[in-house]
């Protein structure tokens, strides 16, 4: 019994080892953090909408009904865990827009009056852009 225990460790760390991803996923850019984010957001307030749903029905057939209540109990606490996955969604959210807002630093050409004519001159900017 040990060596056949001992041959499936070993067998299932040689598949291991072998199991890993041949092309990895490519950092994200901007566009890619700030639709992250979106989607993570769109997913926590649906998770979150789907567990005051589940509250407030069971709240709704506590009042209406005369039974033990048990099954609203099941209703009010699924609720409650359904509610409180949403908030890494929205952690999560909040953690890749920061990363999607732009900072930089650019030279822009804008035009100004040199000795009556205009003349464009490189003048440094900041940009920061964030998506609403």
């Amino acid at each position: 019994m040990k060596k056949i225990t001992i041959f499936a460790l070993l067998l299932i760390t040689a598949i291991a080892c072998f199991g890993q991803q041949i092309k990895p996923s490519p950092a994200l850019n901007k566009a890619g953090y700030l639709r992250k984010s979106k989607n993570q957001k769109i997913a926590a307030f649906a998770t979150l909408g789907t567990g005051v749903v589940l509250l407030a029905s069971g709240f709704i057939a506590i009042g209406h009904t005369s039974s033990k209540g048990e099954q609203e109990a099941r209703v009010i606490i699924s609720g409650l865990v359904v509610s409180a996955v949403s908030i890494p969604f929205f952690i999560s959210s909040h953690i890749n827009k920061k990363k999607g807002m732009a900072v930089s630093i650019k030279s822009k050409a804008l035009p100004q009056v040199n000795n009556g004519s205009f003349v464009y001159k490189q003048i440094p900017s900041i940009n920061f852009k964030i998506n609403l």
